[in-house]
């Protein structure tokens, strides 16, 4: 069965599409996975490191970007990365695009179209991996609506821990706001999943977060964990070379360190956080 992931916090910087794109990575060499990327934040930055790749160019067609979800056929074409990985492609300009969206007859258009496509998804892609930008507009809630897990993602901040808290909230209220009428039960079944990110071992604030997150993870099991910041991440965006492959670079034994702490978290979130320890 065909696991869909949304990734998505109220803040910009975390490292969502970072570690969106890591965890596809991840999927394929680590899990032997394929994986469809969908690309729902207006800034396009998961697209846009795959723009060489797929466009040779020329502009990417409208028919294979996240704006035909909510236009035209509802069935926008993917875009092939690897044998492994496919890209609905981001579409720039969502925030002109909202209103009329907003103004549609519903606000289920990915929902519909995951029903309508669901055998063709189960038969190609074990992962679904969503993308959003950092607010809860009508398009983050379509990919809320139609995943399984919502991955909150959050950074050193001093309110780390509410903005996670903010995310289980929103996800209650869309599981109120998207109700079938035959069975009265919701459509929205999403768990939301929390980890932390870019948390340093040398600094006061990176300590006082990971002792109220470790903290937390004692209480409430849906705080998986948390990734170390290390230069690679940098590296990934610099480079464009995702960490499986910097990973055959870096091999000291602080790095693998690192290596195995970032997967084993990566598999935990791909478990849906049911992975034993």
């Amino acid at each position: 069965m065909t696991k869909s992931f949304t990734v998505n916090i109220q803040k910009g910087g975390v490292g969502k599409t970072t570690l969106t794109i890591n965890g596809a990575y991840y999927l394929i060499e680590k899990e032997d996975a394929n994986v469809l990327l969908i690309d729902m934040d207006e800034s396009i930055n998961l697209s846009k490191r795959f723009k060489e790749l797929v466009s040779e160019g020329e502009d990417i067609p409208e028919e294979s970007t996240v704006r035909e979800f909510f236009t035209n056929t509802g069935n926008p074409k993917p875009i092939k990365i690897s044998d492994q990985m496919d890209l609905i492609y981001g579409y720039d300009k969502l925030a002109e695009l909202e209103k009329e969206v907003e103004a549609g007859k519903g606000r289920g258009y990915l929902l519909a179209w995951y029903f309508k496509n669901l055998k063709e998804l189960e038969s190609k892609y074990d992962y679904i991996l969503i993308d959003t930008h950092n607010s809860f507009n009508i398009f983050t809630d379509n990919a809320i609506a139609m995943s399984d897990y919502v991955l909150a993602i959050a950074d050193i901040d001093e309110d780390a821990i509410e903005k996670l808290r903010v995310e289980d909230r929103h996800v209650e209220e869309l599981k109120e706001a998207f109700i079938n009428p035959i069975t009265s039960e919701s459509f929205v079944r999403a768990k939301v999943l929390k980890v932390g990110n870019k948390v340093q071992n040398n600094t006061h604030d990176s300590q006082m977060f990971k002792k109220a997150f470790e903290q937390m993870m004692k209480m409430d099991s849906a705080f998986l964990g948390y990734f170390e910041f290390r230069s690679l991440f940098g590296k990934v965006k610099t480079t464009g070379q995702p960490l499986t492959e910097l990973e055959l670079v870096y091999n000291t034994p602080s790095y693998r360190r690192f290596f195995d702490s970032t997967w084993n978290l990566y598999k935990k979130i791909f478990s849906g956080g049911e992975l034993d320890e």
